[in-house]
């Protein structure tokens, strides 16, 4: 036992190999102009309609600069560009890889595994949600609104959630899960209020 909380105490104060922070490469000029120009083209892709060569681009940009700035908002863009597509579980692994990559580890494991945060993350579990609901993945698009109600509770994007799910609830009034949701969103509002 006390050997791993040594090896833990350890890795918290030096850290693991391979793992650092992401941001603007300040001493590499020509590589964040490159990424700029592969955004760029990926939006102008992305406002003409060209919705196919736009989410090649946005994945290209992910791939190469994606530890850069804008990778959240390239996600966010690529997912919107499959809901054009009507390629609806694409559009939601989109949003789905946004909140991986951007949602910070838990506070413990901080140290350790460092990851941007990005404002985006709520937009993207909203976003999510509503596709799933469209392909009636309902229990899915749940667990996302009530992730944005625990998470995000300030935020407007909370009071959506809660109507989201309250006409899940309303469609799916006959299911027993439905009903375990709406207490269970009932409780979490409760005491997330209290906070």
């Amino acid at each position: 036992m006390k050997r791993r909380m040594i090896v833990l105490l350890a890795l918290l104060l030096i850290g693991l190999p391979g793992v650092s922070d992401s941001g603007v490469r300040e001493y590499d000029y020509q590589a964040n102009q490159r990424a700029q120009v592969e955004y760029d083209r990926a939006r102008d892709f992305m406002a003409k309609g060209k919705y196919d060569e736009a989410v090649v681009q946005f994945q290209h940009y992910i791939d190469y600069w994606g530890d850069l700035y804008r990778g959240d908002e390239a996600f966010l863009s690529m997912g919107e560009c499959f809901e054009r597509l009507e390629q609806i579980n694409e559009a939601v692994e989109a949003y789905d890889q946004l909140v991986k990559r951007y949602t910070p580890a838990f506070i413990l494991w901080r140290p350790i595994i460092k990851r941007p945060h990005s404002p985006l993350v709520p937009e993207a579990l909203y976003r999510a949600g509503m596709n799933l609901e469209k392909i009636k993945r309902h229990k899915e698009a749940a667990e996302r609104y009530v992730r944005i109600i625990k998470d995000y509770f300030r935020t407007d994007l909370s009071k959506k959630a809660r109507e989201r799910i309250k006409t899940i609830v309303k469609e799916l009034k006959e299911s027993k899960w439905a009903k375990n949701l709406e207490k269970r969103v009932e409780k979490l509002v409760k005491k997330m209020e209290k906070k």
